[in-house]
């Protein structure tokens, strides 16, 4: 295949994904084609397989890649590469994949194919249907993605480089077995918060988003906020409401029952809205059912902060970017295809392995 051939079934994927989108939102589920009510009810039986995976979450996800996978965006990010890609020589990439939102492996498969390389993909054991389905019908554009695209459980036969993500323990396994190969390896992040006290309930109703989307498990998920001294919570807590739902998440809200009863054991202080609990801290990383928080005196004091914690941080969300790299509340979930994970270039890689 060709890059522009590859470039045009992965736009023909974002334009199915939209077709699909249009009538499953629009309720009139009986247009269906035969391929996107399998996928419908793929979808609704997710959940039986991994509970966090909820209708609702890997709707956000699908919208998301319909979104960004048109002409436009494609162009837009391949640009700069175009003729780097043009003269790569096709090599085999083992892909190991996270599990922790719908289809966060996309990103990385979707570049290796559009690079002109093989890939070959361990899936995590809680996303494993859902991906697969999506290249199924990319294979119904174009035949030779099959000869591009492998998804297995057992060895690799052969590769030439490897993308894995995972924790910072299995980061050691990574180096340990995959270490010799050219390799990007992620660890994982969060998102950082800042407040200033002016925002507006629309604002903060966005940064509930940011928190609670995908309950609070993706890398770009704000776990810790910063506020200034004096901060008055209260605001923040009642546009926290808009996700009182996720209460009645029987895996979230054990999360949440165990976390408040430590704190109430330890006797740390803690700010409670009824399914998350609010404690200061100074650590960046927070447990599901805690959101750490942490006093400033002056805005400029982060910046330092920020850069100490640069192996933590994916992201930061803020109002009117008082951060220079900050994204606005709501937009976290919302990177462009150009945002690499962990500020790691992958286009730039695979164009030099």
């Amino acid at each position: 295949m060709t890059f522009e051939e590859r470039v045009e079934a992965v736009g023909f994927l974002g334009e199915w994904l939209r077709t699909y989108i249009q009538k499953t939102s629009s309720g009139h589920k009986v247009l269906l084609n035969s391929d996107e009510e399998k996928f419908f009810h793929l979808v609704e039986d997710e959940k039986n397989y991994n509970p966090w995976f909820t209708a609702d979450n890997i709707n956000y996800a699908l919208t998301y890649w319909a979104t960004h996978l048109t002409n436009t965006m494609l162009e837009s990010w391949l640009a700069p590469y175009q003729s780097s890609i043009k003269e790569t020589k096709s090599k085999t990439v083992g892909i190991i994949a996270a599990g922790n939102i719908p289809m966060v492996s996309l990103h990385d498969i979707l570049s290796v194919f559009l690079c002109g390389h093989k890939v070959t993909v361990k899936l995590s054991s809680k996303d494993q249907h859902l991906t697969p389905f999506l290249f199924s019908i990319l294979e119904k554009k174009e035949q030779d993605v099959c000869n591009s695209i492998d998804f297995r459980d057992g060895k690799w036969e052969k590769i030439d480089a490897v993308i894995a993500t995972g924790s910072n323990n299995t980061n050691r396994y990574f180096e340990t077995y995959f270490g010799k190969y050219p390799h990007l390896f992620r660890q994982h992040k969060s998102g950082v918060a800042i407040l200033t006290g002016n925002e507006s309930e629309k604002e903060l109703e966005k940064l509930s988003d940011d928190i609670f989307l995908y309950f609070g498990l993706g890398c770009r998920n704000v776990c810790k906020i910063y506020v200034p001294q004096g901060y008055d919570f209260s605001p923040l807590l009642k546009a926290m409401q808009k996700w009182n739902h996720i209460f009645y998440h029987h895996s979230y809200i054990n999360n949440y029952d165990y976390q408040k009863s430590m704190a109430i054991i330890n006797k740390e202080p803690f700010i409670d809205n009824g399914f998350v609990i609010l404690c200061e801290s100074e650590k960046i990383f927070s447990s599901l059912g805690i959101i750490y928080y942490e006093y400033y005196s002056e805005l400029c004091n982060l910046a330092p902060k920020f850069k100490a914690y640069s192996d933590q941080i994916q992201c930061i969300v803020s109002k009117n970017k008082v951060i220079e790299e900050s994204v606005s509340f709501g937009e976290s979930q919302q990177p462009q295809l150009w945002d690499y994970a962990d500020n790691m270039d992958i286009i730039n890689f695979l164009n030099h392995i």
